[in-house]
């Protein structure tokens, strides 16, 4: 198993949901093959989200919060988010790592 943490980033920021219908698409075999015992790793990762606003599809940072200083992630509704957008890599660490199979 590669150990770091893989995200999709295309020059963006790192994008992530929660909830049960969301691990379900994590447990896809597209990101989360077996291995040679069918066995397939998920990791429960935390994140630090802070002051938030809303976000701007393809935006590679998050909208100026005071002066220069920007917000620190995004979300796609800020009253009822679903969707979180964050920029840097310390606002997120990997927890606890699920082993399953089908």
């Amino acid at each position: 198993m590669n150990t770091r943490l893989e995200r999709e980033f295309k020059e963006k920021g790192f994008r992530f949901k929660g909830g049960d219908r969301d691990a379900r698409y994590s447990m896809s075999p597209e990101y989360s093959p077996p291995d040679a015992d069918g066995v397939r790793n998920m990791f429960l990762v935390h994140a630090v989200v802070g002051e938030v606003c809303k976000g701007v599809q393809d935006a590679l940072t998050p909208a100026v919060r005071h002066g220069n200083q920007l917000y620190d992630s995004t979300v796609d509704d800020v009253q009822n988010p679903s969707i979180y957008v964050t920029y840097n890599d310390s606002q997120m660490y990997p927890d606890i790592l699920i082993k399953f199979s089908h």
